[in-house]
């Protein structure tokens, strides 16, 4: 069971009202809390995560939301986080996905005119959405962050994407979803 963080955290500079309207209103997205620990480093952000089951359905789920997948030429320089960032080694550079190193971490990608930030793991990949508004406050959401993931949550329902949703990598005190904190959901 995830670690419950007591309401003034979970909220903590939002209204309560609005909090719990956006996380009953989503199907799909998550609220998660950001910045809550030494592990934790990004500011809040709706997040869902998709199951796949290899390449081929991982190409076919993003491309069904229309994202591409950018194939890394042979020899092309790429991204290596095991080495310090400088001018042989920029976070510009593909960043291979381990599971299928000919193929480039989406990273930030549109979907229904949202930039949403993607990242793809062995067996799953997962979309955040967060100050779409490009405000100074980076670690905040906002109303439009929670209508951009209603529309792409549109785009979710007319590929059919709602049997390869998953929550396990959401066990964690920071995603305010039903399996957490039920307390806070009336449907």
């Amino acid at each position: 069971m995830a670690e419950k963080f007591p309401d003034r955290i979970v909220f903590g500079n939002y209204e309560r009202p609005l909090i719990t309207k956006w996380m009953n209103e989503l199907k799909y997205f998550t609220f998660a809390r950001g910045g809550l620990n030494e592990f934790v480093k990004d500011g809040d952000e709706f997040v869902v995560t998709f199951r796949h089951s290899g390449k081929d359905d991982l190409l076919r789920k993003l491309s069904s939301i229309g994202v591409e997948l950018r194939a890394i030429k042979e020899n092309e320089k790429i991204f290596r986080p095991e080495l310090p960032i400088g001018k042989k080694n920029s976070v510009d550079l593909p960043d291979p996905i381990p599971s299928f190193p000919d193929l480039a971490q989406p990273k930030w990608k549109m979907i229904a005119e949202a930039e949403c930030f993607i990242f793809v793991a062995e067996e799953y990949f997962w979309i955040a959405v967060s100050n779409t508004i490009g405000s100074g406050e980076w670690w905040k959401v906002f109303p439009e962050d929670f209508e951009a993931c209603k529309r792409i949550e549109e785009i979710f329902d007319k590929v059919s994407l709602r049997d390869s949703r998953i929550y396990e990598t959401e066990n964690y005190g920071r995603f305010i979803n039903r399996h957490n904190y039920p307390q806070y959901f009336t449907n």
